[in-house]
């Protein structure tokens, strides 16, 4: 299932999420409407541009939830209202996150590659590319090459959160500080 764009997997709740279950509904689906009308036949999209903050901040403690949750682990990211083909924030993305700024309204979003080191990387023949960070997580973006195309690239945050451009390598959990990087086994200069 999906809020704001962000896909879990919810697998390990099957008792709600599978068939018969009260949240069958959501799976496979950008819930976002329809938890904060709780309305889940009519609401069931990622529609909410006509929310009103109080509605919004609905969605955002779904979201959290989610964030927060051991059971429910983020794997990807839904093209559409919150995020683009290319997995960068949609402008409306970035309004909520201007309204949440990390717990209240702050106007400004803050530039998602702030306080961001790059990430240590390595390659062999037997594990392709690895990349790892002394201190954080890594988390992939991207940023132009060569001729403005987007490439992936890799730095070190320092939570594990998912969000707004950073997003996690293939097979990656997001809370290890190594992991493969098979997105990056292509590069064609080496630097992350």
């Amino acid at each position: 299932m999906a809020v704001m764009g962000e896909v879990y997997d919810v697998s390990a709740g099957k008792r709600h999420y599978g068939l018969g279950g009260g949240y069958h509904s959501l799976a496979g689906k950008d819930a976002s409407r329809s938890l904060a009308t709780g309305n889940f036949v009519e609401d069931l999209h990622d529609d909410i541009h006509d929310f009103s903050d109080d509605q919004i901040k609905a969605v955002l403690k779904w979201r959290d939830f989610y964030h927060k949750s051991t059971k429910y682990h983020l794997v990807g990211h839904v093209v559409g209202a919150f995020y683009d083909a290319d997995g960068r924030p949609t402008p409306l993305l970035l309004r909520i996150e201007a309204l949440d700024g990390g717990r209240g309204p702050r106007g400004v979003v803050q530039d998602p590659t702030q306080d961001l080191q790059p990430c240590n990387s390595g390659w062999s023949q037997a594990a392709g590319t690895e990349v790892w960070c002394d201190t954080g997580y890594p988390r992939k973006v991207m940023t132009p090459g060569p001729g403005e195309e987007l490439r992936a690239d890799c730095v070190c945050q320092r939570g594990t959160a998912v969000t707004r451009g950073r997003r996690l390598f293939t097979g990656c959990l997001g809370t290890e500080q190594r992991c493969r990087a098979p997105e990056l086994d292509d590069a064609d200069d080496g630097d992350l």
